[in-house]
């Protein structure tokens, strides 16, 4: 008798997405993708955004949102985490 050693395809891709810098580089893109639905009106006044090493780097043209996000910055990181999969964006930077 013949055995086989099957997988489902979404499963071989998840895994492979998982161990490689690809993975990463498409959960940051889609970290960028949301930004504007977790940060809300404060999120209008983002001027830049970026991700460098796991970390979103925001520049904001009101002191008034920056800090309204700095002090929100936790909810975002556990928001981002819900949406894209944990341990893709690490901190936010608010400048």
């Amino acid at each position: 008798m013949k055995q086989t050693n099957t997988e489902k395809l979404g499963d071989v891709l998840k895994a492979y997405l998982q161990n490689t810098r690809l993975g990463q580089q498409m959960g940051e893109q889609e970290a960028l993708n949301v930004w504007p639905q977790i940060t809300g009106p404060a999120g209008k006044h983002t001027m830049e955004l970026k991700v460098y090493n796991s970390i979103i780097y925001a520049k904001l043209n009101s002191s008034a949102a920056r800090d309204c996000l700095q002090s929100n910055k936790q909810q975002l990181l556990d928001e981002l985490e819900k949406r894209i999969g944990k341990g893709i964006i690490k901190d936010i930077v608010l400048r």
